[in-house]
């Protein structure tokens, strides 16, 4: 008869056990996949797709309110490139990376120039800026007008194509690219190629990601080769290169 109870804790603690270790399991693969989706923010602004990564932020944060950490070293990028101005002031106000600072602060001193009453309002911000100017350089200058470029100008949208190019890449990049590792020999890579061509082309940008992997093994035994940041070394296939159809059109 004392078996009984002895059997029966046993199976309790066992499953409990079990199931701690199932949870622990859920805990990390949850985590990963934050980890892999605020990945994805990063490369959407490396890769100039501002309007995607602050999209794939905002619902990340809206799914996951945890996210807002995992996003944090993030947050002055994703401020700038959000198209307003008080975007550009927190940029400046958080920015961790020295190359996100100077492009917030030269962006605020063009601000400042072309309106008298925001840099009325930002006095203190204002002197603050200017006391960095002499730390920018061209590169820099370069990168805050196209900041202040996108402030003036409406948001604008790819359409449905846009849309559907980001979910692809988005869910590739979160599951598939993990799994097979990083293959491509071209640059930009094939999913960087798919958003920038329906960006500019909307839908089109189906059957030029379909062209191009019918131009992969030719592409990648030419003598063309570009060196990348990271060191390696790729075979270059921007989509300038074969849309100049448009550009005839367009003429």
């Amino acid at each position: 008869m004392l078996l009984r109870p002895l059997h029966l804790a046993i199976i309790f603690l066992a499953a409990m056990a079990f199931l701690a270790a199932r949870a622990d399991d859920v805990s990390r693969n949850a985590d990963a996949r934050l980890a892999r989706r605020a990945a994805l923010v990063r490369e959407l602004l490396d890769e100039g797709a501002a309007h995607e990564a602050l999209d794939e932020a905002a619902a990340l944060k809206a799914e996951c309110p945890s996210a807002t950490n995992a996003l944090e070293s993030l947050a002055a990028e994703l401020a700038l490139a959000s198209g307003t101005a008080e975007g550009v002031v927190r940029a400046f106000r958080t920015a961790r990376d020295p190359r996100v600072f100077r492009v917030a602060g030269a962006a605020l001193a063009l601000l400042f120039e072309k309106d008298a009453s925001f840099r009325a309002e930002n006095a203190a911000l204002a002197d603050q800026v200017d006391l960095c100017r002499e730390s920018w350089d061209e590169k820099d200058w370069a990168e805050a007008r196209n900041c202040v470029a996108v402030l003036a100008a409406p948001r604008r949208r790819g359409g449905p194509g846009a849309w559907l190019s980001a979910g692809v890449v988005g869910f590739y990049r979160l599951f598939v690219g993990p799994a097979i590792g990083n293959r491509c020999v071209l640059e930009p890579s094939c999913s960087r190629y798919y958003l920038e061509a329906s960006r500019k082309h909307g839908v089109i940008g189906v059957p030029m990601i379909a062209d191009r992997f019918v131009r992969e093994p030719v592409v990648s035994g030419s003598d063309r080769l570009v060196r990348r940041p990271d060191g390696s070394w790729r075979h270059p296939d921007p989509v300038s290169d074969h849309d100049w159809w448009f550009r005839k059109e367009a003429k």
